[in-house]
């Protein structure tokens, strides 16, 4: 994980990432991978902040903050939590080619799935919606925050036909993610 995030580890901030993770999944009851995806996410968010990713920032405990707060990211379901409204689809942009964009789409989920499995492809791939192909470039409905990740973990830029140069990713009512 730290070094996807290109963090500088040394042994004691590798040592309380991996505690934050062994303590995060047993609170939530989930695996250490999911616990990992989870904490990874926080920690993207926090270095898009400014703020650094280091021995401290385990250790005042903010990988804690929203993770508990939304269990929705790891695929769980709790009661308890509060169901938040779903956003409009997005729209194709005007002048796309949802058909291409279709086709493509279809051919790079297959390439993805084959490459990282089924059960990643099917939570974190899967809930992503081609919206269409527009000078060269597929738009992507991203289907909330939390999957901000996932082009980066997944490297989705990695199984563009050669025809397609870009992916650009859409959140809801249009807005660029």
């Amino acid at each position: 994980m730290l070094e996807r995030l290109a963090v500088a580890a040394p042994e004691k901030t590798r040592r309380l990432a991996a505690d934050a993770i062994r303590l995060h999944a047993a609170k939530l009851g989930v695996s250490p991978q999911k616990a990992t995806l989870l904490i990874e996410g926080l920690a993207v968010k926090s270095q898009a902040r400014g703020e650094p990713v280091n021995a401290f920032w385990f250790e005042d405990s903010k990988w804690k903050g929203a993770a508990v707060a939304n269990p929705a990211a790891i695929g769980m379901h709790r009661p308890d939590a509060v169901v938040e409204p779903q956003p409009e689809p997005a729209a194709a942009p005007e002048g796309a080619d949802t058909e291409t964009g279709r086709r493509v789409w279809e051919g790079m989920a297959k390439a993805i799935k084959a490459a990282i499995g089924p059960k990643s492809f099917e939570t974190w791939v899967s809930p992503f919606r081609q919206l269409g192909i527009l000078d060269g470039v597929i738009y992507l409905e991203m289907p909330s925050d939390n999957f901000e990740h996932v082009p980066d973990r997944y490297e989705l830029a990695n199984y563009l036909p050669p025809t397609v140069g870009e992916i650009r990713f859409v959140m809801g009512k249009g807005r660029a993610a």
